[in-house]
């Protein structure tokens, strides 16, 4: 019981702290109220100058049979502000699964397609790296094939991007 308590005031002196963080300037997004969880690039005043460009599974591209925990190892860690370059040919996609057990499972149900096949043709698509709500990470899979190619290939990875302080 008591153990319990004191994680409860743990968890919520913690929640706190992020939440009076968030609503002040010391973070280089918004704040509270700023709007919704949007993989969308940042432009203009919003842009941060020290954001990376990251191209995902690096010279390899988003295929099948990349090691993605190594890579996520070599290019990590991955901040708020930083933009995910999605190169692939047509026999892949790119989706946001919606809890960790439909990732760690490749369960496509309830996900969301953020990249069709041809979305990575050329140089690709981008994905900017934006705080979620209650600090989700992003967990991206290839959903081709009903998710096969996430489930026997390995194509997925999770992001949780770090905030980025700005320089007063």
């Amino acid at each position: 019981m008591g153990l319990n308590l004191n994680f409860a005031v743990v968890v919520f002196v913690g929640t706190s702290v992020v939440s009076i963080a968030m609503g002040t300037n010391i973070w280089p997004w918004g704040g509270i109220g700023t709007g919704s969880w949007c993989p969308c690039a940042a432009t203009g005043k919003d842009a941060d100058p020290s954001a990376r460009t990251i191209v995902v599974g690096g010279t390899d591209n988003w295929n099948y049979g990349v090691n993605y925990t190594d890579w996520l190892i070599k290019n990590g860690p991955f901040y708020i502000g930083d933009t995910l370059v999605f190169s692939y040919t047509t026999h892949h996609s790119v989706y946001l699964m919606k809890d960790w057990g439909s990732f760690i499972n490749c369960s496509m149900e309830g996900s969301i397609l953020i990249g069709s096949t041809t979305a990575g043709a050329g140089a690709g698509f981008k994905v900017t790296l934006e705080p979620a709500p209650f600090w989700q990470p992003y967990l991206f899979v290839c959903g081709e094939k009903n998710g096969i190619h996430c489930s026997a290939g390995q194509m997925k990875f999770p992001v949780w991007p770090l905030p980025r302080f700005r320089k007063q």
